[in-house]
């Protein structure tokens, strides 16, 4: 799991930037990063957001 630390003055930031995005996938993750913060699960943030949990990992040469 990935351990999120946001410092204290990016915090409001964050929580602007999420409402105010043009591009929707772009508020998305700003919202997913807000959420983690707030201490929610990946599992939660994926059902508020209606988004996927699964995260593949390959090794190509």
């Amino acid at each position: 799991m990935i351990q999120l630390n946001i410092r204290a003055e990016d915090k409001p930031i964050i929580a602007d930037v999420r409402y105010t995005q043009p591009h929707p996938r772009v508020m998305q993750k700003y919202e997913a990063l807000h959420l983690k913060d707030c201490g929610l699960s990946n599992k939660m943030i994926c059902s508020i957001l209606d988004i996927c949990n699964i995260t593949r990992i390959t090794n190509r040469l």
